[in-house]
């Protein structure tokens, strides 16, 4: 049961004016996430919409707890309740991999809230740098590398489309490189993966990178 002293929340008058002065027809208010809940995974690809429902709410504070709400990092405060939504830009690392709850509140009446508990936030994959392409001579030293960052990456190299069972590092190593290795490589960079072995988030994947391996220089003909 809600008190109220003037019968005015948010800024709405819930008198029933019909039923005179002491008639009162309140309206409860309430506030709830409409994409967030108990036990969900975000996926951080630069921002989170946060949307919501509400009714009798006029300005709405979005909090962020670390430590199962012993402190709250204030995400938005003082947001209008009409919008329904307000764009979250998620800083990446920062909240990746962590046990996370989130509130929503009213302003006006903090106690008008609705909590998600549990929720955990993985950085999708992102790949900085990678080597290019190139033409390499017989038996040399080759090394081609991703440079990626991410929750709980993976890495599965290709070539000419085929997967390469085991080269599942960063890098893709020859210590002699040879004719049979010419070819067209990339590299599929996937993140965290559920239950069931699946990646929560889109994976990444290299350009092309075209390896050439040249024969060494021979004279065809000597001069007569």
């Amino acid at each position: 049961v809600w008190t109220d002293d003037d019968a005015v929340w948010a800024g709405i008058d819930t008198r029933n004016h019909n039923e005179g002065s002491t008639g009162f027809a309140f309206h409860t208010p309430y506030v709830k996430f409409l994409n967030l809940a108990t036990n969900s995974e975000i996926c951080n690809e630069g921002e989170f919409d946060f949307t919501w429902d509400y009714n009798g709410v006029n300005t709405v504070t979005i909090q962020v707890s670390f430590d199962n709400g012993a402190n709250w990092q204030t995400i938005v405060a003082g947001w209008p309740a009409s919008d329904g939504h307000y764009k979250w830009m998620i800083q990446r690392t920062t909240y990746s991999g962590k046990q996370l709850q989130f509130r929503i509140f009213s302003d006006e009446h903090p106690f008008v809230q609705d909590l998600a508990d549990n929720v955990y936030i993985f950085d999708t994959p992102q790949i900085s740098s990678h080597s290019k392409s190139d033409v390499y001579c017989q038996n040399s030293e080759v090394t081609l590398e991703t440079v990626a960052t991410g929750s709980d990456l993976h890495y599965q190299w290709y070539r000419d489309g085929v997967l390469l069972p085991g080269e599942t590092n960063p890098f893709l190593y020859f210590a002699h490189i040879d004719y049979a290795n010419t070819g067209i490589y990339y590299c599929i960079v996937s993140g965290s993966v559920n239950a069931y072995g699946d990646p929560r988030c889109p994976s990444v994947q290299t350009e092309d990178i075209v390896v050439y391996v040249a024969r060494p220089t021979s004279i065809a003909k000597q001069p007569q």
